[in-house]
């Protein structure tokens, strides 16, 4: 809708699960960080505290991440 936003969270630390041989086959690369800000309306502003979503891509084999990953991000 218009508004600005920066990502204030400058790292995280990604926990993943999987067997020993896919998990050291992955590289930074293939993970993505996806934070969703739809539930936030035009009128908010200021920082907020999102949980992003993890996804591991570019490897065969089932990994998933552990845990939850807060990110903040500054609205407006």
């Amino acid at each position: 809708s218009g508004k600005k936003y920066s990502v204030e969270t400058t790292a995280l630390t990604v926990r993943l699960r999987g067997d020993e041989e896919t998990l050291e086959k992955i590289k930074e690369s293939d993970i993505s960080v996806t934070v969703n800000l739809s539930e936030y309306s035009s009128s908010v502003s200021g920082t907020v505290t999102v949980n992003a979503d993890i996804s591991v891509s570019g490897v065969s084999g089932s990994v998933y991440p552990v845990g939850e990953y807060p990110v903040q991000i500054k609205i407006g």
